[in-house]
């Protein structure tokens, strides 16, 4: 059976050697073998263009050399730090970096902007051969319970990573952090109610929005807490105050009160780096590998320009190893749903987005304590 023949990698040649090499064929009698071999350009190529079957200079490509530099160096970086990357999230950013060069950071106007085909993935992985795609083994549920095995091995990559960066940060509890977020319902957990005997009916008062707040919250190993920052799902500011009644915490939106890679951005460079700016540098923060967390080639940029270490924990073991899940948040929700019952009691009225920060403040400061920081370790 004949082999296939493998298609060979595209190479972009200096315009001035190309220039050079077509001068000494046509004005200085070089041969075009000779010439080939004298400017190190392969046959075919230096008789395409001087025939016009391709052109002088080729039809500009989608990332110009740096870029996709960059987008590679990144890759790898990712990669060593635990956030492997899609192949739809190699185009999703490919997008994004055409994005900032044309200035189009809105959303909706990223929109319009193609998504890279498939085709040009492709194409960069053959100039980038330091690059490779691998396909991820699927995992049942059974067999994503996290082994002690994985456990152990992620932690060696872990301690010997940071050691090659700075020993030295291991031995400083305020030089380590970590940062995770999660929903708020508006809705406690109905429980058992005292009612007549024989009654056919019980009501209990609910809130009548099925919108959640995403809460950030992260803490250092020493125990000091950062302002929780509250993500509210509004396209547009409102006109109220949301924080009224929670003037220490920190506020942002999306669309749907989720995180988004444009928000933990902007937490990073508006509220984490100028928190931290005290510190003896490098500084580790530990975080999952949620998409918003990485997604965005200025995240990376930013966390190397501050001498910050961003690094990913355990896939599916946050509940094992990601410590603001150990104690801190489970605390908080706790806390919460008495805070709401509460509230119930005092108004009359669920919670809504307009009471939320109100409500949340009093369960925050319950758990944001150096005792349960101490006990996430």
């Amino acid at each position: 059976m004949p082999s296939k023949k493998n298609k060979g990698i595209r190479i972009l040649h200096d315009i001035e050697v190309l220039n050079a090499a077509i001068v000494d064929i046509k004005f200085n009698n070089m041969s075009l073998r000779k010439a080939s071999k004298f400017h190190n350009i392969p046959l075919t190529t230096l008789h395409d263009k001087i025939k016009g079957k391709q052109p002088l200079v080729p039809k500009r490509s989608l990332l110009t050399i740096g870029e996709e530099k960059r987008l590679a160096r990144w890759l790898i970086e990712m990669a060593q730090r635990g956030f492997g990357k899609t192949r739809d999230e190699v185009r999703e950013t490919a997008r994004a970096i055409i994005a900032v060069r044309n200035k189009t950071i809105e959303s909706q106007d990223l929109d319009k902007i193609p998504l890279p085909s498939t085709q040009w993935l492709n194409g960069f992985f053959s100039r980038h051969p330091e690059i490779s795609s691998r396909t991820p083994m699927p995992l049942s549920k059974e067999r994503a319970v996290v082994t002690p095995k994985a456990i152990e091995k992620w932690f060696m990559d872990f301690r010997q990573t940071i050691e090659s960066i700075d020993p030295t940060i291991f031995t400083s509890p305020s030089r380590i952090f970590n940062a995770d977020e999660t929903g708020f319902g508006f809705d406690v957990k109905s429980r058992q109610v005292i009612a007549c005997k024989g009654s056919k009916n019980v009501y209990n008062i609910t809130a009548n929005t099925k919108k959640q707040v995403t809460v950030l919250a992260c803490c250092s190993a020493a125990g000091e807490y950062m302002p929780p920052l509250l993500i509210y799902p509004y396209k547009r500011v409102p006109k109220h105050n949301l924080l009224d009644a929670f003037p220490e915490a920190l506020i942002q939106l999306s669309d749907k009160g989720w995180m988004t890679a444009a928000v933990f951005f902007t937490w990073l460079r508006d509220v984490f780096i100028p928190s931290t700016n005290h510190l003896t540098k490098p500084i580790l923060l530990l975080v999952d590998g949620h998409a918003s967390h990485t997604s965005l080639l200025e995240t990376s940029t930013i966390c190397h320009d501050n001498n910050i270490i961003l690094y990913c924990l355990l896939p599916h073991a946050s509940h094992i190893i990601q410590p603001l899940d150990q104690a801190f948040f489970s605390s908080v929700k706790s806390a919460w749903q008495k805070a709401v019952s509460k509230h119930i009691s005092v108004t009359g009225a669920g919670v809504n987005l307009e009471s939320f920060s109100g409500v949340l403040k009093p369960a925050w400061y319950k758990a944001a304590t150096p005792e349960i920081a101490s006990s996430t370790g």
